[in-house]
């Protein structure tokens, strides 16, 4: 007979013995999952025969259900019947004419010689602006647009009759205006106003049209105080073309 030995003692074990008691504790597992799965197919049998009822059910609902059969040749076409012809819409002709309507009708186009404010429509709506075109040799016209500028950085001694004479002399064809501006500080500042030239614009943006250091920039208008003179604390436009 073999035999084994263990390993905490001198005593041997039957190989034998200890294979039936494996072979024991195997066949009662087996056993009580042979349960187990005994009692899911009872579970999935049950399941199954209650969902064949439930159909067999809604079959029978189903045919219990009374049918409406409807023949179209018994339709009553009189005029007093809600199913009369003269009640029947044709959807396509319908819309058919509804397409002819919408090409026929004319659109409104602006002329291309009409000079008018991009902001009016066609409505002449009557809160909108416009600006005149017509030529005009009355006194009743606009006046002409200025160049605003603000001259600043100047030396506490530089005058309006020294910023009027070098501006003078460098565009003797312009007529400058010069009011001094109430300045914080000790440097003095400029309120430069002149009419309006696209070519004389562009040479007063030129840095090499000012003395060194000098601040040459748009004039932003500003309220005018007690004194009558411009203050520079307040709230600018957004143009400095008036």
């Amino acid at each position: 007979m073999t035999q084994t030995r263990q390993n905490s003692g001198d005593r041997y074990v039957n190989v034998k013995d200890l294979s039936n008691t494996i072979r024991e504790i195997v066949k009662a597992e087996t056993a009580v999952l042979l349960k187990k799965i005994e009692k899911l197919e009872a579970t999935i049998t049950s399941l199954c025969e209650i969902n064949s009822e439930i159909k067999a059910s809604v079959i029978r609902k189903s045919d219990e259900l009374p049918h409406v059969e409807c023949d179209l040749q018994e339709l009553d076409t009189s005029s007093e019947s809600v199913f009369s012809t003269d009640t029947v819409i044709d959807t396509k002709k319908t819309c058919d004419k509804q397409n002819e309507r919408r090409k026929k009708k004319p659109i409104k186009k602006s002329s291309a010689n009409q000079n008018h404010n991009p902001k009016v429509n066609d409505d002449l709506n009557p809160r909108a602006e416009i600006r005149g075109s017509v030529e005009s040799n009355s006194t009743f016209q606009a006046r002409k647009k200025k160049i605003w500028l603000y001259v600043g950085r100047c030396n506490e001694k530089t005058t309006e009759a020294d910023v009027k004479t070098y501006v003078g002399q460098k565009w003797q064809n312009h007529d400058f205006e010069v009011i001094e501006l109430n300045s914080k500080g000790t440097s003095k500042s400029f309120r430069l106003s002149v009419d309006h030239d696209e070519e004389l614009m562009t040479l007063l943006y030129e840095p090499t049209s000012w003395p060194k250091n000098i601040l040459v920039k748009r004039f932003m208008f500003f309220r005018q105080n007690n004194s009558g003179r411009f203050s520079t604390a307040t709230l600018q436009t957004t143009s400095g073309l008036l």
